[in-house]
């Protein structure tokens, strides 16, 4: 049950607006710092220092981040504003990768009430489809699971969806722990990867 709701039938009284702010802050709190998997909690607290309201996620995988995602946004921002775009292999994925089917994903998503797109293909074809109509983004996401050939092409149609500000995350290993993390993956490494192969032999 909802704490909102818990708190409607404990009390005989709809929650202030207050007391729902506080709850929001509860759960942004146990999200950011507390949840698991503990790689994770990095891209939470991204989004509510960017107030991110345009998000992309190439690799949706089981869908729970991505519903978190949005949750999280939608403290900071009403929720019709949140847009969320997954690009995934959904039924194409290989059958030792567990995660949603297309059908399940747009479902799951669409239940949040933010304005969702989820677009099958591995991230070269998915972008080369829909980047010119993902611009602005506020935060990108690139899971680990990503195919490395059709990402290196991916990488071409990556500086058109940014802005200034947009924050782009790659996931990866860290080298104690064994354990998932996000990292950071900085404009100048973008534009040079967006640079098509022979362009850079040639420089």
């Amino acid at each position: 049950m909802p704490k909102e709701r818990l708190v409607y039938t404990l009390s005989g009284q709809p929650p202030g607006r207050a007391t729902l702010q506080v709850l929001r802050r509860l759960k942004y709190l146990y999200l950011a710092y507390f949840s698991k998997p503990a790689g994770d909690r990095s891209v939470y607290r991204t989004i509510g220092k960017l107030r991110a309201q345009k998000i992309l996620e190439i690799g949706v995988g089981q869908g729970q981040r991505a519903l978190r995602m949005m949750q999280v946004a939608g403290m900071f921002s009403p929720i019709e504003q949140i847009r969320y775009t997954g690009i995934d292999l959904f039924e194409g994925r290989p059958e030792n990768s567990p995660g949603l089917s297309l059908k399940q994903a747009h479902c799951q998503f669409k239940a949040t009430g933010a304005r969702i797109q989820v677009v099958p293909g591995d991230p070269y074809s998915a972008l080369a489809r829909t980047a010119n109509s993902l611009q602005e983004l506020d935060l990108v996401l690139i899971a680990a699971d990503q195919d490395a050939q059709s990402l290196e092409r991916a990488w071409f149609y990556m500086p058109r969806m940014l802005a200034a500000h947009t924050v782009v995350l790659q996931e990866g290993v860290d080298a104690k722990t064994g354990q998932a993390i996000w990292q950071r993956v900085e404009r100048s490494l973008i534009d040079q990867k967006a640079t098509p192969v022979r362009q850079r032999r040639a420089a």
